[in-house]
């Protein structure tokens, strides 16, 4: 079979009774970030399967609004944005007006650029080699004939899903996440385990901060 639509491929299953199915392998964080503490995130995952992107979108989404606020890509973008200087300077306008902080990427690399992941005992560096990294649109132009063309993705047991974050004041990356989701067969499954995770490093690597407890500081 030619093409396998991404909601295969971004989903996941139990490995082991007690084991989750996605694993983050490494992350980055830019040496200086921005000082001024990301409290709106529009999340944009890179495929053009409607139904995979609004769930995994929509989970992340809600797994980041305990603590701050999240909109959808889904929502605010058309369906295939063009890589035209118009489109771009159009969606970044709107991006600004809404007064989004930063945009967080969700992007699958596939097995022909699995060789790319960086293994666990080596510093993971994003922007070591791959000079389009740097920005959110240098990453989304070398990305999107990818992930929108068909037949791009092949069925595997093991899939490589990349998070980044852009900051968009500046475009630059400031965080990167690459994972592992082992013997994929649900989507549903897959996209709330991973929307758990990776908001959990998130606010681990101090990129989005914890909504304070109330109760506890009205003690």
């Amino acid at each position: 079979m030619k093409q396998f639509l991404i909601s295969a491929l971004l989903a996941a299953s139990i490995l082991t009774g007690c084991m989750p199915s996605t694993v983050i392998t490494a992350t980055w964080k830019a040496p200086i970030v921005p000082d001024k503490k990301i409290s709106r995130v529009l999340v944009a995952a890179l495929t053009s399967n409607t139904i995979a992107k609004e769930t995994v979108e929509n989970d992340i989404a809600t797994a980041l609004n305990v603590n701050i606020t999240a909109l959808k890509s889904i929502d605010e973008f058309p369906p295939e944005i063009s890589n035209s200087d118009t489109s771009k300077t159009e969606i970044m306008n709107r991006v600004k007006n809404k007064n989004i902080d930063a945009i967080l990427t969700v992007s699958l690399i596939n097995k022909e650029t699995e060789s790319r992941y960086i293994p666990g005992h080596s510093p993971y560096n994003p922007l070591n080699g791959f000079g389009y990294y740097d920005s959110f649109w240098g990453y989304y132009s070398y990305w999107y004939p990818y992930t929108y063309n068909q037949g791009y993705y092949i069925q595997e047991k093991v899939y490589f899903i990349e998070t980044n974050v852009y900051s968009v004041p500046s475009g630059k990356l400031i965080w990167s996440a690459q994972s592992k989701t082992y013997d994929p067969h649900n989507l549903k499954t897959f996209s709330k385990e991973f929307a758990t995770i990776i908001t959990t490093k998130l606010k681990k690597d101090g990129i989005i901060m914890e909504k304070p407890n109330t109760e506890i500081s009205q003690q």
